[in-house]
């Protein structure tokens, strides 16, 4: 069953293994909580998102998330339900896979993702939104989808034009089946004036 994280935070997950297949939605779905760390945890086939960030506001978003040592994998692409069929406005749209590993939605603060693998998913791995920021660290990804870079680390813009600021430090990238594109940092030429990205390799 999908896991929903909402409201007052201070929680802690840890040894939990969630595989949502049809349902429809993200595997865990983060809203505007903060201090939340999810350890040694299992996120697997998500119809939608495996694990993504929520911000209802400017007042109200996520802050202080850690995910470490975590498996975040094989988002499904084909499937039969409604989620996956005919998206226009995603990758997963006209025929492609919607198969998403993680998304750092607008304005989540000083977010912590290291030591984790992100497996088998075509896109978001991960994708940061406006307007955040936080460390990317120590990570493996691997067999990501399709010819662009913005199938590995990918900042992008939304509808909030905020700048955004992330350290990008010793992950592996190792391409698998699917991986067609060079591995790296997709740059989106349409960031918001004022995005920062250091990446050390």
């Amino acid at each position: 069953f999908p896991v929903t994280i909402d409201g007052p935070g201070d929680r802690i997950t840890r040894r939990e293994t969630i595989k949502t297949g049809v349902t429809i939605g993200d595997a865990i779905s983060i809203w505007y909580s903060k201090k939340i760390l999810l350890d040694h945890v299992s996120i697997s086939w998500a119809i939608d998102g495996n694990l993504d960030f929520y911000s209802r506001s400017s007042t109200e978003f996520v802050d202080g998330v850690t995910v470490q040592n975590s498996i975040i994998a094989e988002g499904l692409g084909y499937s039969e339900s409604p989620d996956t069929i005919n998206r226009t406005s995603c990758p997963g749209g006209n025929g492609k896979p919607h198969s998403t590993g993680v998304l750092v939605g607008n304005r989540s603060k000083n977010i912590s993702f290291h030591h984790n693998l992100l497996a088998h998913n075509w896109d978001r791995n991960i994708q940061v939104q406006s307007g955040t920021n936080g460390e990317f660290a120590s990570n493996v990804v691997y067999s990501w989808g399709g010819t662009d870079g913005n199938r590995t680390f990918n900042p992008a813009y939304n509808t909030v034009q905020l700048p955004l600021s992330w350290n990008v430090v010793g992950n592996f990238y190792k391409r698998g089946l699917n991986s067609q594109s060079v591995v790296g940092i997709f740059n989106d030429t349409s960031m918001p004036t004022g995005a920062k990205i250091y990446e050390v390799s």
